[in-house]
């Protein structure tokens, strides 16, 4: 969903850990726009329980030499 913003190019969307709430969701956007028109995008297009909280742009996300996204090399330090 988030990629069919436009000018986004690449979205991994991660749950992470948070002591008030659990968890929250989160996305690392590879993106020629500016995160808040990708914001604005989100708050538009999907329900409030599936939203991003948190949004960080990178310049690329992580995969292996299969193609498999690796989630667990995205920098969470990003999303703080």
């Amino acid at each position: 969903m988030i990629l069919d913003c436009p000018g986004v190019e690449d979205v991994a969307v991660l749950a992470i850990k948070e002591d008030t709430m659990g968890e929250e969701i989160a996305a690392a956007v590879v993106a020629s726009v500016d995160l808040d028109q990708v914001r604005k995008f989100c708050f538009a297009k999907i329900p409030v329980e599936k939203r991003p909280r948190k949004f960080a742009k990178v310049a690329a996300l992580p995969y292996s030499v299969a193609g498999k996204m690796l989630r667990r090399k995205i920098d969470l330090a990003l999303f703080d």
